[in-house]
Order: structure tokens, then C-alpha cells, then sequence
């Protein structure tokens, strides 16, 4: 369930590279809204740290386009944190409040 009023939250579920911004973090925005140029908490498995998000892109049809910012339920790919990982979460500056952590499965061979 997705809360527009609630402090920013946005999790990031799939890594990218774009030749131009450099590491993209593509996810859901799950609860208020991102704005590109704002500051926020990126909240890792590690700890806590600020980060500017330098773009912000959504998609029409295939071709991603630059957008100014997301709301709640919007899937966007961000740009602006070189060492973002999945499952971390771009949350309030004021407010940071981390989504449950995405876990992924390590490759096993058989």
C-alpha cells in the first residue's frame, strides 16, 4: 500500500549504467514523492549516509525520459549515488525510515 503523505521512501530493486549519469538504482517509490536535485538518506546495510539525486527518469513506452519528480507508486530510475545497492532505500532527509530489506539468494550450482 503506498502512502502519498508519508515521508519519502524508494527502494531500489534492479542496478543499471547509463554512459552519461553513471550508476542507475531502478524502483518503486513506495510511499511520497522524489524530486531530482533534492537531498536525501540513502539508508544501506551498513548505516546511513546523504546523497543528491543528480536525475530522475520514468518511462514512456520503451524510452526512458527525464522527469522533475515521482510520487507514490511511480516506478523510476535514479541517478546520483555511485555506490547505491539493491534493497537500499532513499528515504527523507529529515525523517529516514528504511523499507524492510530486500534479500537476494545467492547463486547456488548443482
Amino acid at each position: 500500500m503506498v502512502e502519498p503523505g508519508a515521508p519519502t521512501q524508494f527502494q531500489a530493486n534492479n542496478l543499471d549504467y547509463d554512459d552519461y549519469v553513471g550508476r542507475l538504482a531502478l524502483g518503486r517509490v513506495l510511499n511520497g514523492e522524489i524530486v531530482a536535485g533534492q537531498t536525501y538518506t540513502v539508508c544501506t546495510e551498513s548505516g546511513e549516509k546523504t546523497a543528491k539525486l543528480t536525475n530522475l527518469f520514468s518511462w514512456m513506452g520503451l524510452k526512458r525520459i527525464n522527469v522533475e519528480r515521482a510520487t507514490a507508486g511511480d516506478i523510476v530510475a535514479i541517478a546520483g549515488i555511485d555506490d547505491i545497492q539493491i534493497g537500499d532505500t532513499v528515504a527523507d532527509r529529515e525523517r529516514p525510515i528504511a523499507a524492510p530489506r530486500l534479500r537476494i539468494d545467492e547463486p547456488t550450482i548443482t
